[in-house]
């Protein structure tokens, strides 16, 4: 699994299970703050406490979501939506 394969990562408790590019799912039994840390700088953003997007996958950012190319909607935390708009802004 390399890194431009994973879509999103999805967080719950003591678990992260990674949707990939092919369709599939891989858990983890890691938390995601874990993947966080390690993803971090790598094109990577945890932007609501149970997800971390990969920016090559993005479509587009509306208000308070990431809608990906796979057609799923990420939520972003009011938290984190002013980091989350600077992060996607660098990017693109």
């Amino acid at each position: 699994m390399t890194l431009s394969n994973i879509v999103k990562i999805e967080g719950d408790r003591n678990y992260s299970s990674f949707f990939l590019l092919d369709g599939k799912t891989k858990i983890s039994s890691k938390t995601l703050g874990y993947f966080e840390e390690i993803l971090e700088g790598k094109g990577f953003f945890r932007c609501h406490r149970s997800f971390i997007v990969n920016y090559h996958h993005i479509n587009k950012m509306q208000k308070d979501a990431f809608l990906l190319k796979d057609l799923s909607t990420i939520p972003i935390s009011r938290r984190k939506k002013t980091n989350a708009k600077a992060w996607f802004n660098k990017h693109s």
